[in-house]
């Protein structure tokens, strides 16, 4: 369900959000997968045998040349007995300040246009 004002772009357009993506600083994963494995006393051909995958792939992963995707990121967390967050750096406290940046100038946005328009109707579609 959008809202328009008489034809006029929705909200969002109008905000030009996608003009002004979110951006992360992305931290180096290594020394946590490193630090997971080493704490249940594996070591590269171990875990890389566990998770079906060749021992350089875990070194790569380790050192940051590689990044896993999501399906070995869940692998390494498994083998490791951790949950996700806690084998990578967690981001929801990045995401959630950039989120909360966001709706303040989406309500800021939100209330000029009300004032810039207010005897419009605005109509459900």
């Amino acid at each position: 369900m959008e809202i328009c004002l008489n034809g006029q772009a929705n909200l969002y357009q109008s905000a030009n959000f996608m003009e002004n993506p979110i951006k992360l600083k992305k931290p180096k994963i290594r020394n946590r997968i490193r630090y997971c494995r080493t704490a249940i006393n594996l070591g590269q051909k171990e875990m890389a045998f566990l998770m079906g995958v060749p021992q350089p792939r875990i070194s790569e992963w380790e050192n940051g040349a590689r990044e896993p995707g999501v399906y070995n990121a869940i692998g390494l967390a498994t083998v490791t007995h951790r949950m996700v967050e806690d084998v990578f750096f967690d981001y929801r406290r990045q995401w959630q300040e950039k989120i909360n940046e966001r709706k303040k100038l989406f309500d800021s946005k939100k209330k000029v246009e009300k004032n810039f328009y207010p005897n419009r109707k605005i109509e459900k579609t």
